[in-house]
């Protein structure tokens, strides 16, 4: 059993990739594991749904979150200036969510999949679950 929130993302996803560092460099008391979406935890924790979400996924205390309200979640937890986007979560969801899924279409195109895969610090890579 796992007792962190897990950050599920797409592990094909440049963009994801990039979130996944911004978080990492951000939460101080390493709050977060990290999966990608294409793994047999992603598996045991989602539905099929989820697995193939244009969103991160994040799984707190037993709740799943997408889209903007799991960015929203993931951010309070974080000691970063970048908090101050926390005030659009009084915004509709439907507003929120629209520009997070207008993001996500368009994902692959404004930041393409590096070309290279960077390893994590040994600090970092246990807090990567991979299975």
């Amino acid at each position: 059993m796992i007792n962190k929130p897990i950050v599920f993302f797409d592990g094909n996803c440049g963009l994801c990739s990039r979130s996944v560092k911004f978080i990492i460099k951000r939460d101080r008391y390493k709050h977060f594991l990290f999966c990608p979406l294409q793994s047999k935890t992603a598996d045991r924790y989602l539905d099929g749904d989820l697995l193939n979400a244009e969103s991160v996924v994040l799984l707190e205390d037993g709740q799943v979150y997408t889209e903007s309200e799991a960015a929203f979640n993931i951010l309070r937890h974080l000691k970063t200036v970048w908090r101050f986007l926390l005030v659009f979560k009084f915004f509709p969801k439907s507003i929120t969510n629209g520009v997070y899924r207008w993001i996500a279409r368009n994902r692959k195109k404004w930041f393409p999949d590096p070309k290279t895969c960077q390893l994590p610090s040994p600090e970092v890579a246990k807090r990567i679950i991979r299975e």
